[in-house]
């Protein structure tokens, strides 16, 4: 597979068929099965450092040197036309690049934390489970 350019990081979404290539500041989604281009999504500013997929939420996480967080909703993404597609969420309140993301779980709550070269940890999305 040939991809759009050198790839800072990346992640596979939907039982791993597609891979999530983050290049630059936009992400971009292949099919692993025969390679096709799907969609680009664009929100950042600067580089992505991280990408998460998150299948219990079914959405996608992105991070960056622009100190952002973007939530992507993957059933919001149609990969069978490529449209503009805006993140559900974002998050913005480290002051340096983000260059970490993991999640947990908590009771009944759904955690999304990140670190950044401005030395904190944050806690970014919490979502309620039913």
């Amino acid at each position: 597979m040939t991809v759009a350019g050198p790839i800072s990081c990346m992640t596979f979404i939907r039982d791993s068929t597609v891979l999530a290539c983050a290049i630059g500041n936009k992400i971009f989604l292949y099919k692993l099965d025969n390679g096709q281009h799907l969609i680009t999504l664009s929100a950042h500013i600067r580089t992505i450092n991280h990408l998460l997929f998150d299948e219990d939420q079914d959405c996608l996480i992105s991070a960056g040197e622009d100190n952002l967080i973007h939530r992507w909703n993957i059933e919001d993404i149609n990969l069978d036309r490529n449209i503009d597609v805006s993140p559900t969420k974002s998050f913005q309140g480290h002051t340096g690049p983000i260059h970490d993301v993991c999640q947990i779980s908590i009771g009944k709550f759904h955690l999304i934390l990140t670190a950044s070269s401005d030395l904190s940890v944050r806690v970014c999305f919490i979502i309620y489970l039913f």
